[in-house]
């Protein structure tokens, strides 16, 4: 039996999670990626990798339960992934080929002649001899285990796409792909009779886009598409049979035995028990979200799909029944929120329900709260010990002081229409806002609500209080943002400037002078009076589901596609991180301190404390000028210090990357750091009185 298209095996989510770097944020969860995977080959129970977006390389030596990253390239896609053992490996994606001989530890470009197209799959039948295919018809061929790799075709006038390719015999091999431009999408079919030398098209009449083929024996082949194609040939590939009369776009096609099979359809199993004559057996293997593109069997009976978003499955029983391996809770975590370094909520919507999460080790593992009753919740927010969760029917308040050590409920007015938003300042005063201008103030800790609506044609949301009296929110309709001093009161409206009014997304403000927003279509706003004004100071790309949050008058977030990164007010950024799905939340517990959340689970956090310890992390900070900075630093605020200083500086996962003693002249230091890449940095200082430490930025 062939060794196909596989996926990691169990996977129990630890607490020892293996975390994925991503510059300034980590992901945390799930585990252990949100990549879209897309191949994986397994050569035992326990060993196996797997390859998707990001350039991933995943590998585990535990059946899945931990997982090391071999191998990440941003930008970058690996579309295939083949072991001949446990040391001998190849990978493939876009125009890269990738060796291992010890097991993925090191992963090394190999050269191939120039081609126009895409890699898209890796097939060798021994330690010398194997083949990758591509776009534009793409195949290599090698007979040294790499080092040399001949280019057999590439037609860059037929647009054709390989997608998958098996040999069953060092001379006999068959390819299946499909016409790029051709809608809807035509499929193809090749064979070769001579180590893939030449090659004979032997299309099956009127199929769709092919995607995946296997060999059972040397005159048994199948091979499946979209459409509904699932195809037979008892000649080699010479010839092909339609076995499946219904619909279905199939990704995937194995045979466990003569009579046990199945193909891949989305997030089902299409079985067969009679060698394929009849394909009626439909299997769930995960949610119904879930999308799957792969699939291997290393002994009979076992087997592991994976695909998008990071999803895996496995199978012990020849497709019967599945486990999910994929760890953590894949629900849309809307809001999210902490009482400490450990303890938070998250509200995750799943279809139209929602569900209270909770977690005790800083968001790696969540879990359903059933503990806090008359859920389901619709709005959260937390700050400090409090907490304030509003029933989905917007008729029930609960509430936690002690950090959800103990709840109380309390009632809420009905809304005219629905609640949007919720912000307390204190234990006492709080406010909602939200449809037909609802406006509504509480100062007994949501016992009793005032009504302060300022008018029912409005669409009131993202409200901001810096104290009782300073706020201000969002009318999304008018696309005004209002403003009171009196706690409600009374209001003011302002509009970002004059003719075209963009529509503002996201408010925050500092105190009651000093605010920032942003709209929806990236630009980013400062106002140094309440609000009064705005003046337009950056622009993003985009700025719809956004959130802001700054630690200070200089250091600050902005979260839309991207998460992004200031040290000066705003006025320059870096270029961001994404995470592979879409971040739709921004918590920050201090200016150490941080968590973003999405769809799919998504949380990633932000450790500003990395590499500071104990008294350092309240020790007096140096000044930093420029920062940003693109060549030269100069450091003020050093007094104190006498002779050398030394000074270290750390990258964001706490390494230290550049390392001087220069002298102090006049309390001031200049530093060269061209050297450094750009992102973010903590700097500390000895020599003075205290350990001084400071983050800056390299563009």
């Amino acid at each position: 039996m062939t060794m196909k298209k596989i996926l990691l095996p169990s996977l129990a989510l630890l607490l020892s999670v293996l975390c994925v770097a991503q510059g300034e944020w980590t992901l945390i969860h799930p585990y252990p990626t949100v990549n879209n995977l897309i191949d994986a080959h397994f050569i035992s129970d326990n060993e196996g990798w797997v390859v998707g977006y990001g350039g991933t390389i995943l590998y585990t030596a535990d059946g899945g339960v931990n997982w090391e990253l071999q191998h990440s390239q941003d930008g970058e896609s690996l579309w295939s992934i083949f072991f001949i053992d446990d040391q001998e490996g190849w990978a493939c994606g876009w125009s890269e080929i990738y060796h291992t001989g010890d097991g993925g530890q090191n992963w090394e470009q190999q050269a191939h002649p120039s081609c126009l197209g895409d890699l898209t799959d890796v097939y060798f039948i021994n330690p010398d001899t194997g083949w990758i295919v591509g776009t534009y018809k793409i195949v290599l061929k090698t007979t040294d285990g790499g080092k040399n790799w001949t280019k057999i075709m590439n037609n860059i006038y037929q647009e054709g796409c390989f997608k998958r390719v098996e040999f069953y015999d060092h001379l006999h091999g068959c390819a299946v792909g499909d016409h790029m431009t051709a809608y809807p999408h035509e499929g193809f079919a090749m064979v070769t009779d001579d180590g893939g030398l030449t090659w004979t098209e032997t299309t099956p009449e009127g199929c769709a886009w092919l995607t995946d083929v296997t060999y059972y024996n040397d005159m048994c082949v199948w091979a499946c598409g979209y459409d509904g194609g699932l195809y037979r040939s008892l000649d080699g590939g010479y010839t092909w049979f339609d076995e499946f009369e219904g619909q279905g776009s199939f990704q995937d096609i194995h045979f466990f035995d003569k009579d046990a099979g199945m193909a891949l359809e989305g997030h089902y199993a299409r079985l067969t028990f009679d060698g394929g004559d009849t394909w009626d057996s439909l299997v769930l293997m995960g949610n119904y979200y879930d999308y799957y593109r792969a699939f291997m069997s290393w002994e009979p009976f076992k087997g592991v799909a994976v695909g998008g978003d990071g999803v895996m499955s496995k199978t012990l029983d020849s497709c019967q029944t599945w486990q999910s391996m994929h760890g953590g809770l894949r629900l849309y975590f809307g809001q999210i929120g902490f009482f400490d370094s450990y303890n938070g909520y998250a509200l995750g919507w799943e279809y139209s329900n929602t569900s209270l999460v909770s977690t005790a080790d800083g968001g790696h593992t969540w879990q359903y709260d059933t503990l806090v009753e008359n859920g389901p919740f619709s709005i959260m927010y937390l700050a400090g010990q409090q907490c304030y969760l509003l029933n989905q029917d917007s008729l029930l308040l609960m509430k936690t002081m002690d950090a959800a050590q103990s709840w109380e409920m309390t009632g809420v007015p009905e809304p005219i229409s629905y609640y949007s938003d919720m912000f307390f300042v204190n234990e006492n005063t709080g406010f909602l806002c939200g449809g037909d201008g609802y406006f509504l103030r509480t100062e007994n800790g949501g016992t009793d609500w005032t009504d302060l609506s300022p008018g029912n044609d409005m669409a009131l949301r993202n409200l901001h209080f810096v104290d009782e009296d300073n706020g201000w929110m969002i009318d999304y309709d008018g696309k005004n943002i209002l403003h009171t001093t009196d706690g409600g009161e009374n209001w003011t409206e302002t509009q970002l400037g004059s003719g075209i009014i963009y529509q503002p997304e996201d408010i925050f403000f500092l105190d009651a002078a000093t605010g920032f927003l942003n709209t929806d279509d990236g630009l980013f706003y400062k106002s140094t009076d309440g609000g009064a004004t705005w003046e337009v100071i950056y622009g993003f790309p985009t700025g719809s589901y956004s959130s802001i949050y700054f630690a200070d008058e200089n250091e600050g977030w902005f979260l839309s596609a991207r998460v992004h990164h200031t040290l000066d007010g705003g006025a320059t950024w870096d270029e961001g991180q994404y995470f592979g799905l879409h971040a739709r939340a921004m918590f920050f517990l201090d200016e150490d301190k941080g968590w973003i959340s999405g769809t799919d689970g998504l949380v990633v956090r932000y450790d500003g404390t990395v590499g500071i310890s104990g008294p350092e992390r309240n020790a007096v900070h140096v000044r930093i000028f420029p920062n940003p900075a693109r060549d030269v630093i100069q450091l003020e605020n050093i007094e104190g210090a006498s002779g050398n200083c030394e000074i270290l500086i750390y990258n964001i996962e706490g390494q230290i990357v550049l390392q001087q003693v220069p002298a102090v002249t006049s309390g001031m230091i200049t530093l060269d750091v061209s050297s450094l890449a750009p992102g973010t940095y903590l700097l500390k200082l000895k020599g003075a009185p205290e350990l001084l430490g400071s983050k800056f930025m390299k563009y």
